[in-house]
């Protein structure tokens, strides 16, 4: 059973990485909110707002690893335990 529905769980595992914030999830300091206070220390103390840009550039990035890193564990795990017969049709 577990072979059978690992494809779905891993999409489950990558939507809520996508949706939520996982590092407030596992107690670090949530990316999002600190991107937030550090682009509002920005705009209101006068500084550049180019950097503002790298910021959220910056903090798109590092979810997009996290995302990306998970998504390649999880197909490598299918591969493992792939059910034969049970594979999409290839076009």
């Amino acid at each position: 059973m577990f072979r059978v529905s690992l494809p779905a769980l891993g999409n489950e595992l990558a939507s809520l990485i996508k949706d939520t914030s996982l590092l407030s999830t596992i107690g670090a300091l949530d990316l999002t909110f600190q991107g937030k206070n550090l682009s509002a220390v920005l705009v209101t103390g006068g500084g550049n707002i180019d950097l503002v840009i790298v910021i959220w550039v910056e903090i798109a990035l590092l979810y997009f690893v996290i995302t990306f890193v998970v998504t390649r564990t999880l197909q490598a795990i299918e591969k493992m335990y792939r059910v034969p017969g049970l594979e999409a049709a290839q076009l």
